[in-house]
């Protein structure tokens, strides 16, 4: 939110200064640099003033204003959530663009344009297109020619800004999408501007490169929309839990949790993405390291009763977890690269019992099991 209202700011600042503004434009005595700056200050204060119960809250509940990043610097507790996970979070962030040398950001817009995928964090996690690039160009050379009015010349500063802030934070493609209207407009307007300083002929090739480079997106969108192809259940034709069986592989696990399993059912969710929102059972599981309690445990256990102790603590009864990852070796978090291959087997021959061992499978694919657990000692349990 800072790296949105600290160019807002400059922007009232600039206005507020008279830049590019033109005398007929101050009214005489009464457009003061106050009565054109108390606009926007009254607009900034709103917009901080509609955001702020979020934040505050969080400060309340947790006890850190910057909570859930910077728990060395400002100490928060909530459940689920430490230190230690608080900096891999932050290294999370870290992979999005996976930037390490100037060039890198050098070429971010490049491989923005051209590199981007959904779903790859290295990648930033979205598809931008070939549009920005090319508009690009047409931009600089516009506002260096002050070939744009001054409006158009403080959106691409300000889009600008926070392309910069976005650069050195975390690079998803989501944060950046604040400063694309900016540069929207004022890529359109450089196109027109374009076409009045060359020529009639050149400015139509300029629109017409412009929406050249813009089309090969349609088809990408185009493919997205049918892959997802809500339109079936919009319309009716299909129902709601036919969708989510086709759209999310593990609701049928969900659909036999809010069927068969008591109410006082307590499930962990281990690799299952944390979502939750089809899922009616007390649940317990990490955000976004899916698999983080698991690796503790099992990192600290000699013997399966050592991981089974912490759990039936927790109260957990069921366990439904994406095995497929935890057990490839490659792939695993639960694999110590300080640790030996033997030592690694040894952790998942460890984990495998503690899955095995005593247990109940009531549902299992190639990807996902969901497992009850042995009571504890004197205690009986029932799945329905």
């Amino acid at each position: 939110m800072a790296f949105l209202i600290l160019p807002l700011v400059l922007l009232v600042l600039l206005r507020a200064l008279g830049v590019g503004q033109r005398p007929s434009d101050l009214e005489g005595r009464r457009r003061t640099p106050i009565h054109i700056a108390l606009p926007g200050v009254v607009a900034l204060a709103v917009a901080v003033l509609l955001a702020s119960p979020w934040y505050i809250r969080n400060w309340i509940r947790t006890g850190s204003p910057l909570f859930p990043f910077y728990l060395d610097v400002w100490p928060g507790q909530a459940p689920g959530w430490d230190l230690e996970r608080s900096r891999l979070y932050e290294a999370w962030f870290a992979l999005y663009g996976d930037a390490h040398t100037g060039l890198d950001y050098l070429l971010a817009p490049i491989r923005l344009s051209l590199a981007a995928q959904p779903d790859q964090p290295a990648y930033y996690d979205g598809v931008l297109g070939l549009a920005f690039l090319f508009a690009l160009p047409l931009l600089a050379w516009a506002s260096w020619r002050r070939r744009l009015d001054v409006e158009l010349r403080l959106a691409v500063f300000i889009s600008t800004c926070l392309f910069v802030f976005w650069l050195f934070s975390s690079q998803q493609l989501r944060y950046l999408l604040p400063a694309l209207p900016g540069l929207a407009v004022a890529a359109a307007a450089a196109v027109s501007a374009a076409g009045a300083s060359l020529g009639s002929a050149s400015g139509r090739v300029a629109r017409w490169l412009l929406l050249a480079a813009a089309v090969p997106g349609l088809p990408v969108i185009v493919a997205w929309f049918l892959a997802v192809d809500p339109g079936r259940v919009v319309l009716g034709g299909e129902g709601r839990a036919d969708y989510l069986r086709r759209r999310i592989d593990y609701y049928r696990y969900y659909e036999l949790v809010n069927r068969d399993l008591p109410p006082t059912a307590r499930v962990w969710l281990i690799n299952m993405r944390r979502d939750t929102y089809h899922f009616d059972r007390p649940y317990f599981s990490d955000f976004l390291f899916e698999d983080h309690t698991l690796k503790q445990y099992v990192g600290a256990a000699r013997t399966v009763e050592d991981i089974r102790a912490p759990v039936r603590a927790a109260g957990i009864t069921h366990l439904l977890v994406r095995h497929d990852l935890l057990f490839d070796y490659n792939r695993s978090t639960l694999v110590d690269d300080r640790l030996s291959r033997e030592e690694n087997l040894a952790k998942l021959t460890l984990l495998a019992a503690f899955f095995t061992e005593g247990t109940r499978l009531i549902k299992g694919d190639q990807k996902f099991w969901l497992i009850e657990l042995p009571a504890g000692p004197g205690l009986t349990r029932s799945s329905r």
